[in-house]
């Protein structure tokens, strides 16, 4: 499990703070958008919209960058993926946990972009979130969810996703250990035993809506 208080994620931490205001100033209209449809079981209510900004398959998508700053971020060989995600007002998401991106042990940081009225829940429970603030979330090891409140405003977030310094390789064992000690929900056999939730997670394009 991630260790929060380790040189190597304060450092992403601090890299990812460096450029935050960057992040809520760039442009991502210029990204083709997709949904997240329903029969994902992931939204309770609402919907979920994200961009691609990098993955292992699609490469970097974003052409062009406000500052070198965010350029130098996106290319970081240790961030294996990067996405802006969008929920509609009153758009609610399922307590979950996320499979290996990539066959790969991964955490992340999110940064919100547009936050007026929105929380996200985990380990250290719900937290109202700041727009321009880094969050870290171990997502494989860690059940969380989110909701946008706002009646008027979507709630728009980067997700960076980061090799773990020391286990890049993903212990499958190990997750599967931890959560059947600490879990007992319906939720988990569904992460077990759907192939279209593996396929999620490496970001099959295909398996997604896209937006007109």
């Amino acid at each position: 499990m991630l260790n929060r208080e380790s040189e190597y994620v304060k450092n992403y931490l601090e890299k990812v703070g460096a450029v935050a205001q960057d992040i809520i100033q760039q442009d991502y209209t210029s990204l083709q958008e997709y949904k997240m449809p329903w029969t994902y079981g992931y939204v309770e209510k609402g919907c979920w919209y994200f961009r691609v900004i990098k993955s292992q398959d699609t490469g970097i998508c974003l052409n062009d960058f406000v500052t070198d700053g965010l350029k130098d971020l996106v290319n970081d060989e240790n961030i294996m993926c990067i996405g802006v995600n969008r929920f509609p007002p009153e758009t609610m998401v399922k307590e979950h946990v996320d499979p290996p991106y990539y066959g790969k042990n991964l955490w992340r940081i999110l940064v919100p972009i547009k936050a007026s009225d929105a929380y996200l829940k985990g380990m250290n429970g719900a937290q109202k979130i700041e727009e321009g603030k880094c969050y870290i979330f171990d997502l494989t090891y860690e059940l969380h969810h989110g909701w946008n409140s706002s009646k008027e405003e979507d709630f728009v977030i980067m997700t960076i996703d980061i090799l773990y310094e020391d286990q890049s390789d993903y212990d499958v064992e190990s997750e599967e250990n931890f959560l059947k000690q600490n879990y007992s929900r319906k939720d988990l056999d569904y992460y077990y035993t759907n192939n279209i939730y593996k396929k999620i997670a490496n970001i099959d394009l295909s398996m997604y809506e896209k937006v007109e």
